[in-house]
């Protein structure tokens, strides 16, 4: 097995990156419970799914794949999602099965499995954004983590804390956080100010 490493910071040494990677994995472990589908604590969120091309190692090319992204209006943290690519009304059940609110979407036809249904409200959008940069991952699995690093990097933004200073500071955190056994929650972006400031 091949391990890279990633900088932590200006002269300060070097994380394993499966430092790194178990922080994403812990947090996808968290997301992935098939139970869980989207816990978001508003009454109004923005869904949209994107494409992401994945790389199909049988096929040996780029395949279209759907990375899905759930917005809590309220506070603007932003999740993402990604199941082995698909855009099908089967994740966007499983991902909303337990929201009660206000559902914004681009009006996908998967949304349509949510009319009528007691405690949803869809709503239209009048315009929405999709990224235009080219990304790719190499599989599913890289795809997944892509979609928890996405949540991460957006939910800093949206709580107004600096991605660069906030993965800086993690990576520098993450061993002493493994060595001790300490709760990883600390270091998600919404607890991490309050964390920084000690």
């Amino acid at each position: 097995m091949v391990e890279a490493e990633v900088r932590q910071g200006r002269g300060s040494g070097w994380v394993p990156a499966h430092s790194w990677w178990r922080l994403v994995d812990t947090i996808q472990g968290i997301i992935d419970d098939p139970n869980a589908g989207c816990n978001v604590a508003c009454d109004y969120v923005q869904v949209d799914e994107s494409t992401l091309p994945v790389i199909d190692n049988e096929k040996r090319r780029a395949v279209k794949g759907y990375v899905w992204s759930v917005v809590n209006v309220m506070t603007g943290d932003r999740f993402f999602f990604y199941e082995h690519g698909f855009r099908s009304a089967r994740v966007a059940m499983g991902l909303l099965k337990d929201f009660t609110g206000a559902i914004q979407s681009d009006g996908h036809i998967v949304y349509e499995h949510f009319e009528g249904m007691e405690g949803k409200k869809l709503l239209g959008c009048w315009a929405h954004a999709r990224r235009k940069n080219y990304l790719f991952c190499g599989d599913d699995n890289a795809a997944q983590r892509a979609a928890v690093v996405y949540s991460l990097l957006a939910t800093c933004k949206a709580h107004g804390v600096n991605e660069r200073a906030w993965l800086e500071d993690v990576l520098r955190r993450i061993p002493e956080y493994e060595q001790a056994g300490k709760d990883y929650a600390d270091l998600l972006p919404a607890n991490w100010r309050a964390l920084s400031a000690k």
